[in-house]
C-alpha cells in the first residue's frame, strides 16, 4: 500500500481502460479513483475510448459509474502525477493508450499485471478468471475504506458479469467478495 500511495503522488492521477469497457473495467476504475479519494485525498479522473454499447452496460455506466469520461484522444499526460491502467495492460491491442505514452510513473491493475506496476516492480499474480475489481476491492478493504451502495453495487455487477454469477470456473477471490457485497448493495435504487 505504502508503494502504490508513493506512485499516485499528489494527484490528480488519471485511470484508464480497454476500449468499449465491460463493468468489471468499469467498476475497476471507480474503486480505484475511491480509494485514492478516500484513503489519501487523492484526486483522479476516469476515462475510456469506444463505446459501452450493450444496453445493461449503458445503464450502469449512467447509474452507477457516472464518472467515466468518453475521449477519443487524450494527448497531455504532463497534467498526472502517474497513470493507473485497469482491467487492461500495456502494449495490448485492447487499449489505444500505448507504453510509450505513458509516464514512468504508472501502474497497472490486471489479474497478470496487477498494481503497483513500474516504479515499484512488484506483481501480484492471480488467476486468470479473477476479475480485476475484486483485486482492487482488496486494496479498498486493507485501506479501511468501506464502499457507499453505490460502489457496492458497481463492484457487486462488475464480479457478477466478469464470473457470470459465479458460474465459470473456481473464483477462491471473487466468491467471498461476491457475498460479502449482498449485504450492501441497494437493490431497489440501483437493482
Amino acid at each position: 500500500m505504502q508503494c502504490l500511495r508513493a506512485t499516485a503522488g499528489s494527484g490528480p492521477v488519471l485511470i484508464l481502460t480497454h476500449e468499449n469497457p465491460d463493468p468489471d473495467a468499469l467498476s475497476s476504475g471507480k474503486a480505484l479513483a475511491t480509494l485514492l479519494r478516500e484513503a489519501w485525498g487523492i484526486q483522479s479522473r476516469l476515462v475510456y475510448s469506444g463505446l459501452v454499447g450493450r444496453a445493461e452496460n449503458k445503464v450502469m455506466l449512467g447509474l452507477l459509474t457516472p464518472e467515466w469520461e468518453q475521449v477519443d484522444i487524450l494527448e497531455n499526460f504532463d497534467h498526472y502525477t502517474a497513470v493507473a491502467l485497469v482491467d487492461t495492460q500495456p502494449g495490448s491491442a485492447t487499449t489505444v493508450y500505448q507504453p510509450e505514452s505513458l509516464r514512468r510513473s504508472s501502474w497497472t491493475t490486471t489479474p497478470r499485471f496487477h498494481l503497483p506496476w513500474e516504479r515499484c516492480r512488484a506483481s501480484i499474480y492471480a488467476r486468470r478468471s479473477v476479475a480485476t475489481v475484486s483485486l482492487v476491492y482488496l486494496y479498498l478493504q486493507a485501506a479501511g475504506v468501506e464502499p457507499d451502495a453505490e460502489l457496492a453495487n458497481a463492484i457487486f455487477y462488475g464480479i457478477q458479469t466478469d464470473t457470470r454469477g459465479l458460474s465459470r470456473g473456481d473464483y477462491p477471490i471473487d466468491q467471498p467478495i461476491y457475498f460479502r457485497l449482498l449485504h450492501m448493495i441497494d437493490r431497489e435504487k440501483y437493482g
